[in-house]
């Protein structure tokens, strides 16, 4: 996700608070600046994928990667001082070719949640984990 108008203080700081609630099991594995003035390419994933916070494919197997629901409350614990961030979201249209979008963003604002299964054995990003909600 390409996230503006923050600094790499701000993102740790928001890091430390989300792992508050996820057991100090999140962890950045990307954290470059991108082009322009604090903008910042971030990654989250995890350090124990058995560990609060990881994410399950729609196969059922662990995945080293933060579960939706981490990703949402970093967006939440974002600094007030953020004025905005756009998360780049890489989806797939109904060929199955890949497309971005591109979804400017404001800390609280609903999380997008979105089809990772099939079209026979669908699977939520947001049921895609062992958290409670």
């Amino acid at each position: 996700m390409l996230v503006k108008h923050v600094t790499q203080e701000q993102l740790e700081a928001t890091l430390a608070k989300v792992n508050e609630q996820f057991d100090g099991n999140i962890v950045f594995k990307r954290i470059q600046p991108a082009r322009g003035y604090n903008r910042w390419n971030v990654t989250l994933t995890v350090k124990d994928s058995r560990g609060p916070g990881g994410r399950i494919s729609h196969s059922g197997r662990r995945v080293a990667a933060a579960c939706w629901h981490a990703y949402g409350t970093f967006f939440d614990n974002l600094p007030e001082q953020a004025r905005y961030v756009a998360p780049v979201v890489v989806g797939y249209d109904r060929w199955g070719r890949e497309t971005t979008k591109r979804q400017e963003r404001q800390p609280g604002d609903e999380w997008q949640d979105w089809n990772i299964g099939s079209v026979m054995s669908p699977l939520y990003y947001s049921e895609a984990c062992q958290c409670n909600g």
